[in-house]
């Protein structure tokens, strides 16, 4: 498959920048966070607030957490990955949306690392694991993924 620039708009690399985010249905609740961390860890605010729309439509929802494989939060992170920025974190902890952004945030940075900067690949990659899309393993429910992370990034403001 042909990686497509899925980012309309402009990527900031270790510079300071000022967005505000807002997404048409007006859900801005964490939006002081998104632009935060984003800002703290150099990545683009509406990648990082897209990413969230498209795991959880932007809503906690604690019934998740058995689910969907030991995810939970706005952004679906796992402990375990979560401890790979943080190994001191608690699942208590990893239950706040501002450590989820925080640390998705963070593994966003390295995905953009590991995959050059390729967007395409970094949503990629934190929908079906960084292994599959390093292997070239693009699963059909992974495109649809990137068709409504597209949808998503365009919506946010």
């Amino acid at each position: 498959m042909k990686w497509a620039i899925l980012i309309f708009g402009v990527l900031v690399a270790g510079g300071f920048f000022t967005v505000k985010l807002s997404t048409k249905n007006g859900n801005d609740e964490y939006d002081e966070i998104f632009l935060r961390e984003a800002t703290a860890n150099g990545i683009d605010p509406k990648l990082l607030k897209a990413i969230a729309m498209n795991e959880s439509g932007l809503k906690f929802n604690y019934t998740q957490l058995e689910r969907i494989g030991g995810t939970t939060g706005i952004l679906h992170i796992k402990l375990s990955t979560a401890q790979d920025y943080e190994p001191e974190l608690t699942a208590i902890e990893l239950s706040k949306p501002e450590t989820q952004i925080r640390v998705a945030a963070k593994h966003i940075k390295r995905l953009l690392s590991v995959f050059n900067g390729d967007s395409g690949k970094v949503v990629a990659a934190y929908n079906a694991g960084e292994g599959r899309i390093q292997q070239g393993i693009i699963p059909q429910t992974t495109k649809e993924y990137l068709e409504r992370f597209q949808r998503n990034y365009k919506r946010v403001g």
